[in-house]
């Protein structure tokens, strides 16, 4: 057995090494991985300052925590930079195989580089699953449709929206999303779109649409569209927010503004009604102001005339009064009547 493994190390490509936890280092590595690592000697790798590969992108305790891992789960493996002895970088895969000996844990290490094929191929698995986790986690739901209308991808947010379980939406045509009044005509403008693709945005649809639940329930909505091709066959994809708060919201406004025009038409009307009144009592007020001035004209005159008859009477009877008065005192002076001839003569 020891010899067929001294075989598969020599034969192998990559480098194969066993790690000896116990004493914290590499005991033995093919030579496949002597060169792989830019060493001139096994041995020169093995009495290396760093015991185990340098990954200048790992954290410093990057291989306990590999080798942690794989005691628990018997395997595991992590894609990195390492650096050769030359100081030169390469991308590469580090796998560690748990094993015991006589009770002493010992693991296994594959170190392969990684070709330019694999690194795009891992590159692009990352960006999408990055691009799955923007879709998965987005606000808005996200649908995307065959040229037939059959739903191929929904996120969550959409399966929420409508009312389905995870999955379920995936079984369904877009038609099925649609109140029924409207899914009739939605064929007709799902196949026009096929016909003439184009981006558009949600504000460019004119009138209300509404989503249909699963459980008939209907909900206001805008929708957004955009398209793509995949091995020459068109998908469209829907972007979908539910605008229920939105319209809520719109409701209430349009309410709270009436309700504003119709305090502002009675303020207005209550301002005109007291304008009048006040216009009113002014006018009232200016013919009392007449009345009272053409009164006290009139008093005016007839003292003017009081005064005039006053001066006229006195005069027309002060000079017969005078006469009168002068008689009485000269019968008074004189009244015997041998003193006629004095009265005569005074």
């Amino acid at each position: 057995a020891r010899a067929l493994t001294e075989v598969l190390l020599h034969q192998a490509s990559e480098l194969v090494g066993v790690y000896d936890a116990t004493l914290g280092r590499l005991t033995q590595v093919n030579p496949a991985g002597v060169q792989l690592l830019g060493y001139p000697t096994e041995a020169a790798l093995l009495t290396a300052p760093s015991p185990v590969p340098h990954a200048p992108a790992l954290p410093a305790t990057y291989w306990v925590d590999l080798c942690e891992q794989a005691q628990r789960t018997g395997r595991q493996a992590i894609e990195t930079e390492v650096l050769k002895a030359t100081g030169d970088a390469f991308q590469a895969r580090i796998e560690l195989t748990y094993f015991e000996v006589e009770e002493a844990p010992f693991f296994m290490l594959r170190l392969s580089e990684q070709s330019r094929l694999h690194q795009a191929e891992h590159a692009l698995a990352q960006s999408v699953r990055r691009f799955e986790a923007v879709v998965t986690n987005a606000t808005i739901g996200i649908i995307v449709c065959d040229q037939a209308g059959n739903i191929v991808s929904a996120n969550q947010m959409a399966h929420q929206q409508f009312g389905y379980a995870d999955g379920e939406l995936l079984k369904l045509r877009i038609e099925a999303l649609v109140p029924q009044a409207a899914g009739r005509r939605h064929e007709q403008l799902r196949a026009s779109f096929n016909a003439a693709p184009q981006v558009r945005a949600m504000s460019a649809h004119r009138g209300d649409l509404e989503g249909q639940r699963q459980d008939g329930s209907v909900f206001p909505v805008e929708v957004s569209l955009s398209y793509f091709y995949l091995d020459e066959e068109l998908f469209v994809v829907s972007y979908v927010l539910d605008i229920t708060f939105k319209k809520t919201a719109d409701q209430a406004l349009i309410a709270e503004r009436q309700r504003v025009e119709r305090l502002n038409a009675d303020l207005e009307q209550k301002v005109a009604d007291r304008t009048h009144a006040l216009l009113n009592t002014l006018e009232q007020l200016e013919q009392r102001q007449a009345e009272l001035a053409q009164a006290l004209a009139a008093e005016q005159e007839l003292g003017e005339l009081k005064s005039r008859f006053v001066s006229m009477a006195s005069h027309e009877f002060r000079t017969p009064l005078t006469a009168v008065l002068t008689s009485a005192s000269l019968i008074e002076k004189y009244p015997a009547a041998e003193q006629q001839d004095k009265r005569l003569r005074h």
